[in-house]
């Protein structure tokens, strides 16, 4: 993913924040002032409590945030991140 962003001329930064649990564990940031909070899963890997609570909060906020979990997710994700650089 991180390759993907860069070709797409924005920063894919890993995050931790020690003080809140649950945040997701990567942001993406893009021209335009567009940001996304980005929780990276295995296939099968499923978001704790914590995370729900947070991707809830994220979005009641109007903050754009997704899980991915696979290559097609990535894929997708690309897509939305060309559409909005040029939307």
């Amino acid at each position: 993913m991180v390759d993907r962003v860069h070709e797409l001329g924005g920063e894919a930064y890993k995050f931790t924040s020690p003080s809140h649990r649950g945040v997701f564990d990567g942001i993406v940031v893009m021209s335009r002032g567009i940001v996304w909070f980005v929780e990276l899963k295995s296939p099968t890997g499923k978001l704790s409590r914590l995370q729900e609570l947070f991707q809830e909060r994220m979005t009641a906020l109007g903050q754009r945030n997704i899980v991915l979990s696979s290559k097609d997710a990535v894929d997708n994700f690309v897509e939305i991140l060309k559409n909005e650089q040029t939307g």
